[in-house]
């Protein structure tokens, strides 16, 4: 197996059937690739839509983090590549393709660039790209789509359980530290802008300023 998707899900009925549907529309062939989502616990129908269109379930126990959902969908993949993508993320057709032809013995981790609905975030998000390319030693790599070899990935392993979010950032610099190449991908993937929607952009982006000085203290905000 070459990749494995891996979808961490907690009461996400109402975004997880596109991404789905965008995951088995790839123009990389179907048997290349498998879609694993770990259910987090869910009361909704979650479950019973995941199980239309992912090869498998994963259903579990509450969470602490999603770090953990993250890392008990890896321990199941069986792809070469990971490639963690959150359950309101729709990506481009051409996605797991490019993801198969950048990850090598040198790159070991890339993400796409990450496009909100909202068009009040396209000035922050073409600064977030600016950095990445410019300093990526600042780790503001996009949690709602990035893939790994599952080799780097186990060397470190896995995500951060202890961190409540942030934990992506986290791996992005642990990678650099070990010699680890990453890279922008030609693609890009639309995220939903439920949290700006409900917190407004101010204290979304104060938020995001407050996790990013203080990622292990910071609270995962839950919004559905």
């Amino acid at each position: 197996m070459l990749i494995s998707v891996i979808i961490p899900a907690h009461n996400e009925e109402k975004y997880i059937e596109k991404t789905l549907k965008s995951l088995n529309k790839q123009t990389l062939n179907r048997g290349s690739y498998e879609i694993i989502v770990c259910n987090d616990a869910s009361s909704d129908d979650t479950c019973g839509l995941s199980e239309k269109y992912a090869d498998k379930v994963l259903n579990l126990a509450k969470q602490k983090s999603i770090s953990k959902v993250r890392n008990n969908g890896a321990k199941i993949a069986k792809g070469r590549i990971l490639v963690f993508v959150d359950a309101d993320t729709i990506v481009k057709p051409n996605l797991l393709k490019v993801i198969s032809k950048t990850i090598n013995k040198k790159t070991a981790f890339c993400a796409p660039i990450q496009m909100y609905n909202n068009k009040s975030m396209r000035a922050f998000l073409e600064f977030n790209k600016f950095l990445l390319q410019n300093m990526p030693e600042l780790g503001l790599i996009g949690g709602c789509c990035m893939a790994i070899s599952k080799d780097a990935f186990n060397e470190l392993n896995g995500f951060d359980e202890n961190y409540l979010m942030n934990e992506d950032r986290k791996m992005h610099l642990e990678l650099l530290k070990r010699g680890y190449k990453f890279k922008i991908i030609n693609t890009s993937v639309r995220t939903s802008d439920r949290k700006i929607k409900k917190l407004g952009l101010v204290k979304f982006m104060t938020n995001s300023i407050h996790s990013f000085l203080m990622p292990k203290k910071a609270d995962y905000i839950k919004i559905r």
